[in-house]
């Protein structure tokens, strides 16, 4: 360990006395079972010091590390090793400067950015190998390659008996974790075009799993959040025989800040007159169902206006029934939309997308 990392271990260790004592422990007390990662707010190093936010966001993957073995070395009253627990630095009050998604460009490759838009799709976990290890078929050999997004290596010989193989995947021995994708995407209102830039992000270990109390990532699909982490590129699109010096940006998220309940926002009582004035008219139905996708036109005759009313009902869904010797009833309403090309399907769910809290389209 050389001086200069020497001194930031020091320092955070400081910065953790000051700042972050009672979170610690709170971690020691739940690692590895229930909670896996300290969660540092950049407001919080801000105030501690702001040449060291400064130079966390700067290099980010240096400076964590040397976060995470000041953690592993922290003082703590209880007997647990937290050299395996992750540190993640976060932005719950806006200390980092925000970007949109169309905002990201060539010059944010490598860097750690925050980016705010709105989580349209969250996938359900796979399985993703962190470390491969391939085994001689002939004498036994293991070889172990690090893996990338885009890549996993496969060996040319073996280590062991010098021939070519062939190679067996063990997969015990590799290393493997969970992982989601996010596709995150311009807010409705923020498009320049109608379907808005979205960029994948990608979420691994525990903040798969990541929500506030007791909820987890998939409740907030269809949601406005923040994304904190690296800018990366597909590598494997610029080799190869089909290589190309044209890519694709992802960002491999550190950390999450959902925004302010967007139901919440929403000041009821302003509106309730409205409301129970359109409730009450006799024909309730036809304002709700011709109020989606306005700018597509259709008559009593068309399936449109029969699809309208339908999406209009699945909107509302309708009450849970229990009635006496007839079992439970359910009043949700699944639905699907087919027909032909250009006739407005795409239009129309893409208007009730906008409209409507915890969707995906």
């Amino acid at each position: 360990m050389n001086d200069r990392n020497y001194e930031l271990i020091e320092d955070i260790l400081e910065f953790y006395r000051q700042y972050y004592r009672d979170e610690i422990g709170e971690l020691a007390g739940a690692f590895p079972k229930d909670q896996q990662s300290l969660y540092v707010d950049a407001a919080d190093v801000y105030r501690y010091d702001p040449d060291l936010l400064d130079d966390w966001v700067a290099g980010y993957e240096s400076v964590t590390r040397s976060a995470e073995q000041a953690l592993a070395e922290f003082d703590i009253p209880i007997d647990v090793d937290l050299s395996d627990a992750t540190v993640r630095l976060t932005d719950r009050r806006d200390y980092l400067d925000a970007k949109t998604v169309a905002g990201l460009s060539n010059d944010d490759i490598g860097d750690l950015v925050a980016v705010s838009g709105q989580m349209s799709r969250v996938t359900d976990k796979s399985p993703r190998v962190r470390k491969v290890v391939w085994d001689c078929s002939r004498c036994g050999s293991p070889t172990e390659f690090m893996t990338t997004r885009t890549e996993v290596p496969e060996p040319n010989s073996c280590n062991g008996c010098d021939t070519q193989g062939p190679f067996t995947l063990n997969e015990k021995q590799s290393e493997w974790t969970d992982q989601r994708k996010i596709k995150l995407e311009e807010p409705s209102g923020e498009r320049a075009k109608a379907r808005g830039e979205s960029v994948p992000v990608y979420v691994e270990d525990d903040l798969v799993d990541y929500g506030p109390g007791e909820t987890t990532l998939p409740e907030y699909a269809g949601k406005s959040a923040t994304v904190i982490g690296t800018v990366n590129v597909d590598q494997s699109q610029l080799s190869g025989r089909n290589g190309s010096p044209e890519t694709d940006l992802w960002v491999d998220a550190t950390a999450l800040v959902f925004d302010a309940d967007d139901e919440a926002d929403v000041d009821i009582d302003a509106h309730r007159e409205a409301f129970e004035e359109h409730a009450a008219a006799a024909d309730a139905i036809d304002r709700v169902a011709e109020s989606l996708a306005p700018s597509l036109q259709a008559g009593p005759d068309d399936d449109l206006y029969t699809v309208r009313r339908a999406v209009a009902a699945w909107l509302f869904n309708a009450y849970r029934m229990d009635p006496e010797d007839a079992g439970s009833k359910r009043g949700d309403i699944h639905m699907g939309i087919i027909g032909d090309p250009g006739t407005g399907k795409s239009t129309l769910m893409s208007y009730v997308n906008d409209v409507l809290p915890n969707s995906e389209y």
